[in-house]
Order: C-alpha cells, then sequence, then structure tokens
C-alpha cells in the first residue's frame, strides 16, 4: 500500500515526464505541505525556475477526417466518429498524418520525432528503419 507521500511522488514524477508541469506543480506543492523536513522545495524551484508550471499538452486535437476541434482525451471525434489511432510510443492521439512512422511488421503508427531515438518497434521489436 502506497502512502500519501508516494503518491504525490509518482504523480509529479509522471507528470514531468509527460510535460504537464501545471499538474507536476500542484503535486509538489501537496509534497511540501506533507514533508517540510525534505527538499521539495528547492527541486521544485530548480524544475520551475526552467520550467513555466503550464501543461505543454493540447486540450484540443483537430479531427483529420472532419477537421473539426475536440477534447483530446475523447476516444473520437464527436462529429463524425472517427478514431483517431493512438501512439505505440507515447499512447497519445496521432493527429499529424505527415510526419507517422509506421511499423513494417506490426503496421501500427507513432510519430517520426517518438521513434527517432528508438531502434526496435516498442510492440514488436522489429528493428526500426527511418527513411526520409
Amino acid at each position: 500500500m502506497l502512502n500519501i507521500e508516494q503518491v504525490y511522488s509518482i504523480i509529479a514524477l509522471a507528470a514531468i515526464a509527460n510535460g504537464s508541469f501545471n499538474i507536476a506543480s500542484r503535486a509538489f506543492m501537496k509534497l511540501e505541505t506533507i514533508d517540510t523536513k525534505k527538499n521539495y522545495h528547492q527541486l521544485s524551484l530548480i524544475i520551475f525556475s526552467k520550467y513555466a508550471p503550464k501543461d505543454s499538452t493540447p486540450l484540443f486535437i483537430q479531427c483529420y477526417s472532419c477537421l473539426d476541434n475536440f477534447p483530446a482525451w475523447s476516444l473520437k471525434c464527436p462529429r463524425c466518429k472517427t478514431k483517431p489511432e493512438a501512439s505505440i510510443v507515447t499512447g497519445q492521439p496521432l493527429i499529424d498524418i505527415k510526419s507517422l512512422w509506421c511499423c513494417r511488421q506490426c503496421k501500427r503508427n507513432a510519430t517520426i520525432i517518438d521513434m527517432g531515438l528508438l531502434n526496435y518497434c516498442p510492440l514488436c521489436r522489429k528493428e526500426v528503419i527511418l527513411s526520409f
């Protein structure tokens, strides 16, 4: 069983890794009130002097089928019912179909930027070949 300090620590770490610095900021505020002996305040000063406490993930995405905007957390476009495919690297919806990489074996997609650092497909482990 996780205690409250561990839960907020995990939230802060996951939010920073995702670029959701607003959520990370709120998690650090909770951590600072839970335990003042630890250096959460110093760590948050280091992080948030470099990154503003704003989320980098978009709230709305544009449907590539009907060009309507809908919430990024939605599973499908409410207007045309198109389901954006999720990236096999990040799980984020793939909205820019011009910058996609497709695995030659499993036929799943990710962005070229996400695949640039990987040597193998995260799903089927086929070697990544990036062609531009």
